[in-house]
This record gives C-alpha cells, sequence and structure tokens, in this order.
C-alpha cells in the first residue's frame, strides 16, 4: 500500500527537515522528446567524448573565461573544449562584427554565474558537477551531490547551474525518489 506525506512522517514536520542536494532539471534526450510538450531549458546530450548539458541564450562572463579564441561555429567551440584537457565548459557569443568567440573554463557552472547574451550557447561537461546524475522513474534526471547541504545552500547552489532547481515533489513517486536523500538537520 503506498503511504501519503503525512503517513511517512507522522511525528515529523517536513518543514524540519533539510534535503540533500537533489537538482531536479528538465532536460530533453532522443527517447524522451515526444512526452516533451515545451522546449527545455538545457539540453542533456550523451557522447562519447563525455555527456554534457547545453543552453541557449547563456555565456561564460569573460572574467571567468581562461581562454578567449576566435570560433566560426559551436562544433569548433566544443571540439576546442575537448582538446583542452582542463576544460570543464565552454561558450560561443557572437560579437558585434559578426564573428564570433569560444569563452572556455576549466570549472564548471557552480563556479561562477553564466551571464544571459542572446544567440549565445553554452556548454559543461556533466563530470563538472560533483556528483551524479540519474534518470528516475518520473523521465527527469536527477543530480546527486557528492556532500550534503542545508537548504538555502542547497537552493543557491542549484540556482548556479542552468536548467538546475532544487527538487520538489508533487507526486508519490517523486516523492519515493527525493525521500531517501532527506536528513534531519541535526545530522548535517
Amino acid at each position: 500500500m503506498k503511504k501519503t506525506i503525512n503517513q511517512a512522517y507522522p511525528t515529523m514536520a517536513l518543514e524540519k527537515m533539510v534535503p540533500m542536494i537533489v537538482a531536479l532539471m528538465t532536460v530533453m534526450v532522443p527517447h524522451y522528446a515526444e512526452a516533451t510538450t515545451t522546449q527545455p531549458s538545457v539540453m542533456y546530450i550523451p557522447s562519447p567524448t563525455g555527456n554534457f548539458f547545453m543552453a541557449s541564450g547563456k555565456a561564460i562572463p569573460t572574467d571567468n573565461a581562461s581562454v578567449v579564441l576566435p570560433s566560426g561555429n559551436l562544433c569548433h567551440c566544443k571540439s576546442l573544449c575537448w582538446t583542452n584537457i582542463n576544460c570543464e565548459a565552454g561558450s560561443l557569443v557572437p560579437l558585434a562584427d559578426g564573428a564570433a568567440e569560444c569563452r572556455l573554463a576549466y570549472d564548471g557552472p557552480h563556479a561562477y554565474e553564466v551571464e544571459d547574451i542572446a544567440d549565445a550557447k553554452y556548454f559543461f561537461l556533466e563530470s563538472s558537477i560533483a556528483g551524479s546524475y540519474d534518470f528516475e522513474p518520473d523521465n527527469l534526471l536527477y543530480l546527486r551531490p557528492a556532500e550534503l547541504d542545508n537548504y538555502d545552500n542547497a537552493k543557491r547552489f542549484c540556482a548556479m547551474i542552468p536548467g538546475h532547481r532544487l527538487a520538489m515533489f508533487k507526486t508519490m513517486v517523486q516523492f519515493d525518489i527525493v525521500e531517501p536523500h532527506w536528513r534531519p538537520s541535526s545530522e548535517l
């Protein structure tokens, strides 16, 4: 028999529990495309050279770029990142003269705040985020970070990564996915 949330925690108020940082994002991969009705904020792209996420309209700020190179297209920019052993993220940014630059960063999005630039393309390696990503039965991709944290820090961490948000459950299936990762604040 399925439990309701109140039955699962009858003596402990849910607001007194602090969830582990479990980032929940909307992603699209080929076998889920037909079920998606809106364009996701990030695309999850499986790749033999390392899985990565891509977001349109986002870019690495110039001050946070480790390397800035001229680039003709997104494929070239990604190739520049793949051939640089330290690269964790990149962005193709259009310039006023019609050219484009490729900004590469040696850190993923958790280390800086990406900026909004129309027509820019931002990508970051899955491996740039400490933790593990898994598709769950609700067809969403969940990040289980390497370390527990409190609610405020977890929310701030998720907000820094394009397409991520702190997990929230709307169904019992989602509750069953998230619940094993909760800890009372006294255990953090």
